[in-house]
Order: C-alpha cells, then structure tokens, then sequence
C-alpha cells in the first residue's frame, strides 16, 4: 500500500510538472506572439506613414521597397508595374541588388503572364519560395548567380486593381509562416493603395498644368 500511495504521489507529481511546462510554454508562446503583432502593426504603421508622406510615385516606390525590405530582413528587392495598354510589366524600382543583377531586372519590359509574378497577379496572393535554384518558374536566372537562395512575390493591390508586384529576395534560406504571408498581404495593400494615390496626384498635376499652358497660350492670342 505504501509503495502504491507512493507511486501514486510520483505519477501525480510528473503531471504535474508537465502541465506547469505545457502551460508556461504556452503562456510564452502566446507572449511571442503578441510581441510579433505588435511589431508588425508598428512596422504596417511605418511602411504606411512613409510612402503616404511621398507624393511622387518615385519616392513612393523607393520608399515602400527599402522599408518593405528592412521590416522582412530580406536583402534584396525590385518593384514591377503594370502597364496594361501594352500587356506588359516593366521594373520601376530596386535595391540591394549587384550590378549583375540590375542589368537584367532593368533590361526592359517583360510580358504579363511570365515568371513567379504571373501566379501572384493571377491569385492576387503573395508566392513565396524557399529555394530559388528548384523553382522552375523563376525567370531572373542572375538571381541565382548573384547567390539569393529565397523569396517572395507579392501583389501590390488597390481594392479590385492590381497595379504591379514587389519581388524580394534573401541570401540565406528561410520560410514563411502563413502569419508572415498574411503580413505580405498588408504590405502589398499599402503600398498598392499609396501608389493609387501618387498616380492619381500626377494625373491631376498633368491636367492642372495642361489647363494653365491652355490658358496662357488664350491669352496671349487675345492680346494678339
């Protein structure tokens, strides 16, 4: 019987200490996580105030790719946009990358419907890869002289428009956890939308500045 009390004891005790280990892991868990949100809220909040406070599309591209960058600790990036009068895709802005590389990415306009960019425009979701050199769809081969061995693809969107892809890539090899990927997502949000609104400003210079030429070119006939 006191061997029996005894091992009972034992038996509860180990449960014991399992569930206090269980429940102090989950407790840190849930910890780590909400220190994650938080970052990435902190860092959608910076990307967000940056290319806002940009009126150019220039700068709302150079802006949005170097913090897009800096927030996912990729080393590398370029941004396409759409040009859909011609059906084509043309970079538009990068970083981080070797002179190797940026001859090849800045060579011209590519056609839709070619490459990793093809599935992210045709799902509207982020297309993320963790090896480059088996992923047949790559069409930039330079990537992989240059040595990056993962990515990501994701669309740049402004409610029911896509307006072009951010491409990023890293040296060293990593995955992306479906939080990460929801994170692209809102990246890809922010600055599509801030791209919207820089396109739409330059529309609206263009046409203020067609008016005043009208206007003075009027007047100097009447005066004429």
């Amino acid at each position: 019987t006191y061997l029996t009390v005894a091992y009972l004891v034992r038996r509860l005790s180990e449960a014991l200490a399992r569930h206090w280990q269980e429940a102090t892991e989950a407790a840190e868990e849930r910890s780590r996580l909400a220190q994650r949100q938080a970052r990435e809220l902190a860092a959608l909040h910076e990307i967000a105030r940056a290319v806002n406070s940009a009126l150019s599309l220039e700068d709302v591209l150079r802006l949005g790719l170097t913090h897009s960058l800096e927030t996912l600790g990729m080393d590398a990036g370029y941004v396409s946009l759409i040009d859909e009068a011609r059906h084509e895709i043309t970079t538009a802005a990068q970083a981080g990358f070797p002179q190797s590389v940026l001859d090849d990415i800045q060579s011209g306009p590519s056609p839709l419907g070619l490459g990793l960019s093809s599935a992210a425009l045709a799902t509207r979701r982020p297309v993320v890869v963790r090896s480059l050199r088996d992923e047949p769809r790559l069409q930039r081969r330079s990537i992989l002289d240059a040595g990056f061995t993962s990515g990501a693809v994701l669309p740049l969107t402004a409610g029911d428009k896509i307006l072009g892809v951010m491409s990023v890539v890293s040296f060293a090899e990593r995955d992306f956890t479906p939080a990460e990927i929801i994170f692209l997502e809102a990246i890809g949000e922010n600055i599509g939308l801030a791209i919207r609104r820089a396109q739409t400003y330059a529309q609206e210079e263009s046409r203020r500045q067609l008016s005043e030429t009208l206007r003075r070119v009027s007047l100097a006939v009447n005066e004429s």
